[in-house]
């Protein structure tokens, strides 16, 4: 990508250059044994919150279509290849003459939207709650923290629209200017706009308008991104929200608000707190309909010991 340096090459820098962690959050908030992060704040009680919220029962599709054009960090692509395996000449089984079709897809999971696990990040060489690298990285997929141990997420559901407290459709990267940073601030206003609260547990959108950006100018969509600042982040963590979901593709700021410091906020929530995000969430409908509560619920498809994983979060209001 042209505005950032490769994760490896930058990880010396990360270490010590956050701000401090808030008292009662960090490694062990959940036990020592702990894999689940905010997510132990969902449960039965959680799910029937998010119920009252639903009045209308109407869907909201939080997912963008992912195929071979979609824009993804590189080198993230997306290829499907459909074929008829067994089935030479034409043959067909039985005498109701049946034929099939099959897939083999060559992907990486973590384009379109998609959800982060706490495998995907480290600091230096360790991950959420203390856990070595060493002891996740295996030959065949990740021995710790895989998507497949996620489990369903049924939760409230409160939109932030920082595009619409600015006044404007979408928060634009400028070159040399700083107004691509969503900071405490905004996050503050947004959620006084709304007429609503955080609450822990809670799933929350971040509405910027970046993503309108992924069909009339993809490479700008992949190369720039406004997103939270790092003290933005550790806010929306200290909220004891669950998931972050955000329409762009880096839940950071890109540019970042330090050059130095790459990625931050994916430090904060997958290794520092415990908050899984999810990216390339579609929101503007949401935002259209002047939604700001909600009912969220996602499944991660259990593929065993990856890191990320595409996924359809829906909205149910």
């Amino acid at each position: 990508m042209k505005t950032t340096t490769p994760i490896a090459a930058a990880a010396a820098l990360l270490l010590g250059a956050m701000p401090a962690l808030a008292e009662g959050f960090g490694p062990g908030r959940y036990g020592p044994d702990d894999r689940l992060g905010a997510l132990n704040l969902l449960g039965p009680e959680k799910t029937l919150e998010a119920l009252q919220t639903v009045t209308e029962g109407r869907t909201y599709s939080l997912a963008v279509v992912t195929g071979p054009d979609t824009p993804g960090y590189p080198p993230r692509t997306y290829r499907a290849m459909v074929m008829m395996p067994a089935q030479p000449g034409g043959m067909t089984y039985g005498r109701n003459e049946l034929r099939y079709l099959d897939e083999f897809v060559m992907a990486w999971p973590g384009v379109g939207t998609h959800f982060d696990g706490f495998a995907h990040i480290t600091r230096g060489d360790m991950l959420y709650n203390d856990t070595p690298l060493t002891e996740v990285f295996g030959d065949e997929g990740v021995n710790v923290f895989g998507i497949e141990t996620i489990p369903p997420i049924v939760t409230r559901g409160v939109v932030l629209d920082v595009a619409g407290l600015r006044g404007v459709d979408m928060i634009d990267v400028v070159p040399g200017e700083t107004g691509h940073l969503i900071t405490v601030e905004d996050l503050e206003g947004a959620l006084e706009a709304s007429g609503t609260d955080l609450r822990p547990g809670d799933a929350v959108m971040v509405h910027t308008g970046w993503l309108s950006l992924v069909e009339t100018d993809p490479e700008r969509f992949i190369s720039l991104s406004p997103g939270l600042t790092a003290d933005a982040g550790i806010w929306l963590a200290e909220q004891g929200v669950a998931v972050v979901c955000t329409d762009q593709w880096a839940t950071d700021a890109v540019p970042f608000e330090d050059p130095e410091i790459v990625f931050p906020v994916h430090q904060i929530f997958l290794v520092d707190y415990g908050v899984h995000h999810i990216q390339n969430c579609y929101s503007q409908d949401l935002v259209d309909d002047g939604v700001t509560e909600f009912m969220f619920t996602v499944g991660v498809a259990r593929w065993q010991g990856l890191t990320q994983m595409g996924v359809h979060p829906i909205g149910i209001r």
